[in-house]
């Protein structure tokens, strides 16, 4: 059977027949989780060259395997793999000093080094504020492996089918010299048939999010192979929902319950965010069907109408 008798086939059944079948374990559905793959990716890229470099002035040293760290950030966490020495007397300096605070200047950092990948000026001036302190020949191979990487991302084709699309937007300021630029990064994480996760592309917008962009980056992912998608996840930006009708319309939308669980906390006050938010986990996780789950959310909202009634309006709408 090739990939298209099998996308074909499928279409037929349930997702969470599909779920259960490609993802045992289930599947994420974290907030921003393209965001944090792609720096994570970028971070773990840089301190493995960090450490071939300090391996070349230790011939007696080997490389020792990675061990897992998170940094935590004002907006997410990321779950990084630092390589290690067999003496352990290895440290990259693209981690910030030990136990000092992460804020969101690392991040802005980091997403500069995603933006200005087609500059080679732009990401020395970044990889120097980071704290890397190499020679030219260093910095060089750094830069060099780094744009690879990040075109790669760009280029590279993409497969036909795809079970799940990730997609969001991070807004931050990326700065130019002694400019600050608003800027959207539109990151897709797509998940394929098999179960295999990786960036599909990312793109950088000097505007706000808005539906033209989205067309633009579904437009490029077509352009690069990818021709059907079973689900696409995303927060409830209506951008978003237009131009997967436009482009994708017979794939189906899921709007991130991340997205939606913060969107309570803002619209509410703290006491009726945290019952909102317990009871929205208790009926995803215990409801026995749609229909079940639909009949208790709908009791949900009706205990807040009242209250809140532009916003239960807006959650009973998507």
């Amino acid at each position: 059977m090739n990939k298209k008798e099998y996308f074909e086939k499928i279409l037929d059944r349930s997702t969470e027949e599909l779920v259960k079948e490609l993802f045992p374990n289930g599947i994420t559905t974290q907030e921003k989780i393209g965001i944090r793959k792609l720096l994570e990716s970028v971070v773990e890229l840089v301190m493995n060259q960090e450490r071939n470099f300090f391996l070349e002035n230790d011939k007696d040293n080997k490389a020792n395997g990675y061990y897992e760290r998170s940094l935590n950030t004002g907006s997410f966490k990321l779950n990084i793999n630092v390589p290690r020495d067999r003496k352990g007397k290895f440290r990259p300096q693209i981690l910030p000093d030990p136990y000092k605070r992460v804020n969101e200047d690392y991040i802005d950092l980091l997403m500069s080094l995603v933006s200005n990948g087609y500059s080679e000026s732009k990401i020395d001036s970044t990889l120097k504020s980071l704290g890397l302190n190499y020679s030219k020949q260093h910095m060089d191979t750094i830069k060099k492996q780094l744009m690879e990487r990040l075109n790669d991302f760009k280029t590279r084709e993409l497969p036909s089918d795809a079970f799940v699309l990730y997609i969001d937007a991070y807004h931050c300021d990326i700065k130019e010299k002694n400019k600050i630029r608003k800027a959207s990064v539109y990151v897709v994480l797509g998940i394929d048939l098999q179960g295999n996760k990786d960036i599909f592309g990312f793109y950088t917008f000097f505007s706000s999010e808005n539906k033209a962009d989205w067309i633009k980056v579904f437009n490029d992912l077509i352009d690069r192979g990818l021709k059907r998608i079973m689900l696409i996840v995303s927060d409830d930006f209506p951008g978003i929902s237009k131009a997967i009708e436009t482009l994708f319309p017979y794939t189906d939308h899921q709007l991130c319950l991340v997205h939606l669980q913060r969107n309570v906390r803002n619209q509410m006050d703290k006491e009726d965010s945290q019952v909102f938010n317990k009871e929205l986990k208790n009926i995803k996780e215990n409801s026995l069907d749609y229909e079940d789950g639909l009949e208790k959310l709908d009791d949900l909202c009706g205990r807040f109408k009242s209250k809140y009634p532009n916003f239960i309006k807006h959650i009973q709408s998507n």
